[in-house]
């Protein structure tokens, strides 16, 4: 077989046409472009793009990985990916991933509306439930309860919420499914969340941007966390929040956000 012939200079990139361009739902991109060399491959190397290189036409786009053919001819083609984000920011708020659940979580029965509010004057007080307690524990019945403490005088008969409260935990009632929700947003950035963000973790949202749904009076989100991964040009961001139940959020655990 006669050797191949070559046409032009050896060792300069021949870009090639095929250059894909793709835009995701999310606001990032991703592109690829392949070029070919006139050398082996191991003498192709120090011509592979490096990892965060930018793309060639589109800055904003970093390299993420390369593959490479071995083509007779002693010719290398050579495919690199792009990833980063071509979307406004504005734009990216728009296209952000929404996650939205009304979900059920386990709490003390006594902390159950019916028996803890309104919490300034609640109808079962703390000293009814030690009262409630040390009944259970000493295997008697509910006693005379003083609804609002020792001044109220001994003889003070038990409120029918606190016989009906002794009735269920005796029957092992000692917890109930309150209601309440989580949001979740997921979103594309060209940076990683700053400090401004990662601060506000355990801190009350009285209200959250569109199209989180808005609180019930009385009620807040909790920022419960920020996580973020980062992929050559692109950072996916990810922030949960959880709806307080009613009362909200005690404020001196969890104080406002604020801007």
């Amino acid at each position: 077989m006669a050797d191949p012939i070559q046409i032009g200079l050896q060792n300069q990139k021949v870009y090639q046409s095929d250059q894909p361009l793709i835009l995701n739902p999310d606001g990032s991109s991703q592109a690829s472009i392949t070029f070919k060399i006139s050398v082996d491959m191991l003498q192709a190397r120090p011509y592979f793009p490096a990892y965060l290189d930018p793309h060639p036409y589109f800055p904003q786009l970093k390299a993420y990985e390369t593959s490479a053919t071995q083509e007779n001819g002693k010719i290398t083609s050579v495919t690199t990916t792009y990833h980063g984000v071509l979307a406004n920011n504005s734009d990216l708020n728009d296209l952000a991933q929404i996650e939205y659940a009304r979900v059920l979580s386990e709490a003390p029965i006594e902390t159950h509306p019916r028996y803890a509010f309104p919490l300034d004057n609640p109808p079962i007080t703390p000293f009814d439930i030690d009262a409630i307690e040390l009944a259970l524990q000493n295997c008697t019945g509910l006693p005379s309860l003083i609804q609002n403490g020792p001044d109220a005088g001994n003889n003070a008969p038990p409120t029918l919420l606190c016989q009906e409260l002794f009735k269920k935990k005796r029957k092992g009632i000692e917890s109930y499914y309150k209601l309440g929700s989580t949001y979740r947003v997921s979103y594309c950035s060209s940076d990683p969340p700053d400090a401004s963000l990662i601060n506000k973790i355990g801190k009350q949202f009285t209200s959250l941007p569109s199209p989180a749904p808005t609180p019930p009076e009385n009620q807040a989100y909790l920022l419960m966390g920020v996580s973020w991964s980062r992929r050559s040009g692109v950072v996916n961001i990810t922030e949960d929040y959880q709806l307080s139940g009613v009362g909200g959020w005690d404020p001196d655990l969890y104080p406002l956000a604020t801007a």
